[in-house]
């Protein structure tokens, strides 16, 4: 029976018929929802529900296809046959095939997008069509990495995406057209982003909700959700919160907290460019990493889970490197500092030859008091007669003064990209540079050339040799001072269900993951 127009719109204004409530989830702002163009770790969770990946993984690690129906790997690992699934469409009903991936591989490797981006997929050597479905790849070398480079390439639409001279700006950002089983709506910004389910997905891993809704956090993070303001808060560092809503001391019952191992690290980043930064004496990182105090961790321990990070892959990687690292020695830093030609003035403040006197500045997203450790090495490197200057800003200010090369040293995370230790080279290599990956400008040729070897050794136990040390090299160079592996805290409400985290920690980047979601309204 049809019912009359005025009734009809009664029902939609008492409810009768509304729609089911998208999934809520809060974070940072967002800048954009281009695979090509992946700036911070909120991205990732948009980007994985709008675009299918060449190859995905299950919670354990393991690749498995998604836009590709096959790999074929020749018995040497230097051929590789790509088989496009069939049948598969953009979100505007064209379709998905070969050529979409060959013009996505030529144009991450154009040099405009390769100063701006990421893309792991400009390591595959060689690409060509051999079919509407299928590619070929061929390498002089063995292709030891060629599924984790597989698993971070997201193929765009050659039909639509057309190159710009600052892609930065490219209207895709903003509006993508995708692979994936949720559309982006019109009006999406960095403070928003609403996702919508595309009825017409034909890849192997739908969602499982109506929609979703990014939003960047605006208040403190427990008042907001206390305030009803999401479904599910993205990664923090705020463990005591998590903590306390364990123990039953907020919440009301309507919240769930979560912590899980999390595959990366907190670390104070050292600018190493010798135009920017006094600090591009390695003679002067030593003496700062030899100026934490390794005694806070006992302490913090009493109050907080701590496992201290001694390599720059985490004991969930294979290529963790358990070699002990020599405690720091405040006495070498003092050394170290007056061979730099930083030696005590008569005001107690380290000056140079010429009475210039030495001022660190520390940018780091949040406040201080939220880091004990860091506080402690603050202090630290003051009695030291180092002067501080310290910039507390938010965590996008933080990231672009990174990627800007402004400041002598940043506190911030850092989540390995990939199960693969090869999807780090970006951050530790020259090659990392130009795209601003390697923020702190470290330059070594050594590390260069392992990374490139590692990239081919088909044995793994020689694999773990190169990698080990890589790791070793880092800590002797110090680019960066690794402090903790941080686990990974997040609370939702008590409706959200289906919030599974992968062996290495993270929700996104693996089946069922984000698109497993589900609200229960009522639960």
């Amino acid at each position: 029976m049809r019912l009359p127009s005025l009734l009809i719109a009664l029902a939609l204004g008492t409810g009768l018929f509304a729609q089911p409530a998208p999934i809520r989830v809060v974070g940072s702002e967002l800048d954009g929802i281009n695979p090509l163009l992946i700036f911070n770790e909120d991205q990732i969770p948009p980007i994985d529900l709008v675009f299918d990946r060449l190859v995905t993984m299950d919670a354990q690690g393991t690749f498995l296809p998604e836009i590709l129906e096959r790999w074929e790997l020749s018995s040497d690992l230097r051929q590789a046959t790509l088989v496009v699934r069939p049948g598969l469409t953009w979100q505007d009903g064209h379709p998905l095939d070969a050529e979409d991936i060959l013009y996505t591989w030529n144009l991450i490797r154009s040099p405009r997008m390769i100063e701006v981006s990421d893309n792991f997929g400009r390591w595959i050597p060689s690409m060509v069509k051999v079919g509407p479905l299928t590619l070929k790849v061929t390498s002089e070398l063995p292709m030891a990495t060629l599924l984790a480079e597989l698993y971070n390439f997201i193929p765009v639409p050659k039909h639509l995406y057309r190159a710009v001279v600052d892609p930065a700006k490219h209207a895709f950002n903003w509006a993508p057209v995708g692979s994936g089983p949720f559309k982006v709506l019109p009006g999406a910004n960095p403070k928003e982003v609403r996702l919508v389910r595309w009825e017409g997905y034909r890849g192997i891993h739908p969602g499982q909700a109506p929609g979703f809704l990014f939003k960047a956090l605006e208040t403190g993070f427990v008042p907001a959700m206390l305030a009803g303001g999401g479904d599910f808060f993205t990664y923090t560092g705020d463990w005591l919160s998590n903590y306390l809503l364990r123990k039953g001391a907020v919440g009301q019952g309507k919240l769930v907290a979560y912590n899980t191992v999390q595959d990366g690290f907190s670390a104070l980043w050292i600018n190493c460019d010798p135009k920017r930064s006094v600090l591009s004496d390695v003679r002067m990182r030593q003496a700062l990493a030899n100026l934490v105090p390794f005694e806070e961790y006992a302490r913090q321990r009493a109050v907080r889970p701590i496992q201290v990070a001694n390599s720059v892959w985490h004991p969930l990687s294979w290529a963790f490197d358990p070699s002990p690292k020599p405690l720091p020695k405040r006495g070498l830093a003092l050394q170290l500092l007056d061979q730099g030609g930083w030696k005590l003035g008569p005001k107690g403040w380290r000056q140079n030859a010429q009475g210039k006197e030495l001022i660190l500045s520390l940018i780091m997203s949040g406040s201080l008091n939220r880091s004990p450790l860091v506080r402690k090495w603050v202090e630290s490197l003051q009695s030291a007669g180092i002067r501080v200057d310290l910039q507390e800003v938010s965590g996008n200010q933080a990231l672009k003064a990174q990627v800007e090369g402004r400041g002598d040293i940043w506190l911030s995370g850092w989540v390995n990209n990939g199960p693969d230790p090869s999807g780090d080279r970006l951050l530790y290599t020259s090659e990392g540079i130009l795209s601003h990956t390697n923020f702190m400008g470290y330059q070594n040729p050594e590390v260069d050339r392992l990374f490139e070897v590692g990239r081919h050794e088909v044995d793994l136990d020689a694999r773990k040799a190169i990698y080990h040390r890589i790791n070793q090299i880092l800590f002797r160079d110090r680019p960066l001072i690794l402090l903790e592996y941080n686990p990974a805290y997040a609370i939702t409400s008590k409706e959200l269900k289906g919030v599974a985290f992968s062996s290495r920690g993270v929700h996104y980047g693996f089946i069922p993951g984000i698109r497993g979601w589900r609200l229960e309204p009522g639960s």
